[in-house]
């Protein structure tokens, strides 16, 4: 194993000579890496060039670059976290990182490590109050949904995408809920109902007020 990976550096080492913008290369790469400030260069270089170069069939690399960044993003974003210098510049950091991945692809690792360092760093976050129990506070009870939208209007656009992709069925009660608002609102309430004001004013505060 220890002579496949050292031959992999070497092959990539060649890559990365000829064309030091070869994100891919960076993505392998950071890999092969143990030590912290090499493995988050090449993860910082890779996420710096994530144009196709070759390497790997166009279609996988469009279809899955998504994820390969999310990867990189979740990656930096654990060195951060555990970092032996404990700082708050550090921290900041990962939370940073983990928002950037979680909105570039949700899946369940980058969800739960995300989660895992709010409690931890961040426990008194109105977010992290939320997240705790993500699942809990976005499942629908029948008389729950202004609740529920309240909730997802704290929540980080990452997190907004990872309830709109895992709990379907209450992001589209909320939609719903949200609309009939909306026409209650520009129907009924002062000064959005009138016709003089402006549609544009009407939309951008609606959109600030429910931001689904």
């Amino acid at each position: 194993m220890g002579v496949h990976k050292n031959d992999m550096q070497i092959h990539l080492t060649e890559t990365l000579k000829i064309d030091s913008a070869h994100g891919f290369a960076h993505f392998l790469m950071a890999q092969t890496c143990l030590e912290f400030k090499s493995r988050k260069f090449h993860f910082l270089q890779f996420l710096k060039n994530t144009e196709y170069h070759g390497g790997c069939d166009k279609d996988l690399w469009d279809k899955y670059l998504p994820q390969m960044k999310t990867k990189a993003y979740l990656e930096i974003a654990d060195l951060y976290s555990n970092t032996v210098w404990q700082h708050k510049l550090c921290f900041l950091s990962a939370k940073s990182n983990y928002e950037k991945g979680l909105c570039c692809f949700q899946n369940g690792e980058m969800k739960r490590n995300y989660v895992a360092f709010m409690v931890k760093h961040f426990p008194s976050d109105p977010v992290t109050k939320i997240i705790r129990t993500l699942k809990k506070n976005f499942t629908l009870t029948g008389n729950n949904i202004r609740q529920v939208c309240e909730h997802f209007s704290i929540l980080t656009p990452g997190f907004q995408k990872y309830v709109e992709k895992y709990n379907p069925d209450s992001f589209f009660a909320m939609k719903e809920f949200l609309n009939l608002e909306k026409q209650w609102l520009i129907t009924f309430v002062h000064p959005f109902c009138d016709e003089s004001f402006p549609v544009a004013a009407t939309e951008e505060i609606l959109a600030f007020l429910y931001p689904l």
